[in-house]
């Protein structure tokens, strides 16, 4: 069952994230573990836009950059539930070994850390481990539109 499946344009990012952070947050009510994501879609889908939006409308403070070429991300936030987020770009690994210094289970042991996966394919093991949220993320047929599907696995 899609939580949300939509249409949007860029310009209307922010009123989607805050939906899915209402599921977000639901997800992560009485869990023991961090709320981990997904992001499925091809370059420039908007993968690392959408978890920007996310780190601005939870209280990160600061810059959130693409975490591309570092592999993973960590910033603090002030929201009640989520006071972590990591964000993590698996599109570099050529084998889900390259990711065991990260210590991904380690991270989400911790019920306050919102966990987000660029390309979890790149992790298929390790996503088949964890309870998640997917998002999938595809190009409309206009430059600014998108179409976002939310799942839960």
């Amino acid at each position: 069952m899609d939580l949300i499946h939509e249409k949007f344009e860029l310009s209307q990012l922010p009123a989607v994230t805050q939906k899915l952070i209402g599921i977000l947050i639901e997800e992560a009510k009485d869990q023991k573990r961090a709320t981990i994501i997904a992001l499925n879609g091809d370059l420039g889908a908007g993968k690392t836009t959408l978890v920007k939006e996310l780190a601005r409308q939870i209280g990160v403070v600061g810059s959130v950059t693409s975490p591309t070429f570092v592999v993973m991300r960590k910033y603090e936030s002030s929201h009640p539930v989520f006071k972590i987020l990591v964000h993590v770009d698996a599109y570099r690994f050529e084998s889900e070994a390259e990711a065991a210094p990260l210590q991904f289970h380690e991270l989400c042991s911790q019920s306050d850390v919102l966990f987000c996966i660029e390309w979890p394919s790149r992790l298929p093991q390790f996503i088949a481990s964890v309870s998640t949220i997917t998002i999938d993320l595809l190009l409309g047929e206009h430059e600014d539109e998108r179409i976002i599907t939310v799942t839960k696995k």
